[in-house]
C-alpha cells in the first residue's frame, strides 16, 4: 500500500513540475505532499512554484517545512540553505521596505542561521536594531561586521550615519574619512560631509564668542574641535595660533603658524598676520633668553623674528640691547637709529643712544683720545640733553686738548642741570690755570650709572609691550575679525 501512494505521489510530482501553469502545479505538489508526507522534495518545488507566482510568504513557509523534513532525514543541508538563505534575506529587504521592522529581522535571522554572507546580513541587522530603538545593538554589529570586513564601505556609512543620529560629528568624521578611502563616489558620501561641515561652523562661531569674552581656554577647547571635524581650514588653525601665544603655549603656537604659512590653499591671505604672530612669538623666545644672559642667543631669535618683520621696532630695540651688553656698539647703534627713524618721539630709544656715545665717550678718554671723546659725547648730547654727566665729560676732553673755553661753556651747563655737581665745581675753578697732567685719572662717571639705573630695567625695555606700555609682552591683541 506504501509502495502504491509513494508511486502515484511521484506521479503527481512529475506531472507538477511539467505543468506550464503554476497554480494547478502547486496543487499537483500538495496531493504528492500529502501521499508522500515525508519527501521533502514534493514541498520544496511547491515552494519554488509559488516564487514564481511571487507569493513569498507562503513559499517562506513552505521552505520552513522543508527544512524540518530535511532534518529530520539527516539529509544534507547545503544547497538548500544556499537557497533558502537567499529567499529569507530577499523576503526580510521587502519586509523592512514596508517597514515591518520586527518580522524583517526574524528573516534576517533565519538567512543568517542558514548560512547567508555576513557582509549585507549584518549590515540589515543594524538597520533593524536601529529602527527597534536598539542603537548599542545595532553600533555593536557593525563593529562586528567591519573587524571581519575591514575594506567595507557600506558599514562605515551606516556607522558613521548612526552616530549623526547620536549627535557624534567626530565618530562620524572618522567613518566618514575612512568610507571616502575606501569608495570616493558614494552617493551618501557628501550628505555626511555637509553634516561635519556643519559642526565645524559651529565650533568655529562658539571660539568667536569665547575669543570676544577673553576666555581663550575655552575659545582654545572649541578650536580643536572645528580643526578636528576640518582639518584643511586653515583660518581655524590660524586662530588656534594665536590662542596657543596668547595662552604662552609658544612651541605648539609656532608650529601652528608655520603650517598656515605654508599652506598653499592660502595664497597670499592674512600673510602680514600670520608673520607679525611668528614674529611675536620668536621675540618672547629671545626675552626669555635675554633675561637669562644668554644674549647671544637672544639676538638669533630677535634675528629671526625681524626676517618675518622686519619692520617691526620693538623687536629692533631688543635685539639692539643684547649687543649694546655684549658691547658691540656699532651694531647696537645700527639697530637703535633704524627704530628711531621708525618713531623720532622714541625717548627711551634716544636715550639708549645716548649711553651708548657715552660709554663710548669714557673709553676714549681712557685711550687719551680727547677729540674723539669730544665728538662722542656732542652725539650723546644731541640724544639726550638733560644729562649733566654728559656736558662734564665732554668738558674734560675739551681741557684735556686745551680748548678752555669750550669746556668752561660745557661746565656751566652741567652746572645749571645739577648744581650739585662737584666735579664740575672743582673743574671749573681750576680753568683759569695750567692744567697739572700728571697722574690725572679719569673719575668713574657715577652720575651716567645712576642715570642708567633711573631708566627702566633691560628687561623691562625688552617686554615693554608695542601700544598700551602695561608691560606685557609684545604681542597682538585676538580679534576674531582677523581670521573669520
Amino acid at each position: 500500500m506504501n509502495d502504491l501512494l509513494k508511486t502515484q505521489a511521484l506521479h503527481y510530482n512529475n506531472h507538477g513540475l511539467t505543468n506550464p501553469d503554476r497554480i494547478e502545479s502547486i496543487a499537483l505538489f500538495s496531493k504528492a505532499s500529502f501521499l508522500d508526507p515525508k519527501e521533502p522534495s514534493y514541498m520544496w518545488h511547491m515552494a519554488e512554484a509559488q516564487l514564481d507566482l511571487a507569493d513569498m510568504p507562503a513559499a517562506i513557509t513552505t521552505l520552513r517545512k522543508v527544512e524540518y523534513l530535511l532534518k529530520s532525514s539527516n539529509s544534507k543541508l547545503g544547497y538548500f540553505n544556499k537557497r533558502a538563505s537567499h529567499l529569507f534575506f530577499q523576503h526580510g529587504e521587502i519586509l523592512l521596505d514596508q517597514f515591518r521592522i520586527q518580522e524583517a529581522a526574524g528573516m534576517f535571522y533565519m538567512a543568517k542561521s542558514m548560512g547567508y554572507p555576513l557582509q549585507r546580513m549584518h549590515l540589515k541587522l543594524a538597520v533593524c536594531k536601529m529602527c527597534l530603538g536598539d542603537i548599542d545593538g545595532a553600533i555593536q554589529s557593525l563593529y562586528e561586521l567591519i573587524q571581519c570586513f575591514p575594506e567595507l564601505a557600506d558599514a562605515y556609512i551606516l556607522r558613521a550615519r548612526i552616530h549623526r543620529l547620536l549627535e557624534n560629528p567626530f565618530l562620524v568624521n572618522l567613518d566618514y574619512l575612512r568610507a571616502r578611502e575606501l569608495v570616493q563616489d558614494h552617493s551618501a558620501l557628501p550628505d555626511l560631509r555637509r553634516y561635519i561641515l556643519e559642526r565645524a561652523v559651529f565650533y568655529r562661531n562658539k571660539t568667536s564668542e569665547q575669543i570676544q569674552r577673553k576666555q581663550y581656554s575655552s575659545a582654545l577647547w572649541y578650536c580643536n574641535q572645528a580643526i578636528e571635524l576640518d582639518s584643511k581650514d586653515w583660518r581655524t588653525q590660524l586662530t588656534r595660533g594665536m590662542l596657543l601665544s596668547e595662552l604662552q603655549d609658544y612651541d605648539d603656537a609656532l608650529e601652528d603658524l608655520q603650517i598656515v604659512k605654508a599652506n598653499s590653499d592660502r595664497g597670499n591671505e592674512k600673510e602680514m598676520l600670520i608673520n607679525q604672530h611668528i614674529a611675536a612669538i620668536y621675540n618672547k623666545f629671545g626675552v626669555l633668553f635675554f633675561q637669562r644672559k644668554g644674549y647671544e642667543e637672544a639676538i638669533r631669535l630677535f634675528s629671526t623674528a625681524l626676517s618675518y618683520s622686519s619692520l617691526d621696532r620693538i623687536i629692533l630695540k631688543n635685539r639692539a640691547e643684547c649687543f649694546y651688553r655684549l658691547k658691540e656698539y656699532t651694531l647696537a647703534l645700527q639697530d637703535f637709529f633704524t627704530a628711531l627713524e621708525m618713531d623720532k618721539s622714541d625717548t627711551d630709544c634716544n636715550l639708549r643712544i645716548s649711553l651708548i656715545y657715552g660709554d663710548q665717550g669714557l673709553n676714549a678718554i681712557s685711550k687719551g683720545w680727547y677729540f674723539e671723546a669730544s665728538q662722542t659725547f656732542t652725539n650723546a648730547i644731541a640724544h639726550n640733553k638733560e644729562n649733566g654727566d654728559f656736558y662734564y665729560e665732554r668738558a674734560r676732553s675739551y681741557y684735556f686738548q686745551g680748548e678752555i673755553d669750550k669746556a668752561r661753556e660745557d661746565l656751566i651747563q652741567c652746572l645749571d642741570l645739577d648744581e650739585t655737581n662737584t666735579k664740575a665745581q672743582g673743574l671749573i675753578s681750576i680753568l683759569s690755570g695750567k692744567p697739572y697732567m700728571d697722574g690725572f685719572q679719569p673719575m668713574k662717571p657715577e652720575k651716567i650709572a645712576k642715570q642708567l639705573e633711573k631708566l627702566s630695567s633691560p628687561e623691562d625695555t625688552i617686554a615693554r609691550a608695542r601700544t598700551d606700555g602695561t608691560g606685557a609682552l609684545a604681542v597682538h591683541t585676538l580679534d576674531p575679525s582677523d581670521v573669520f
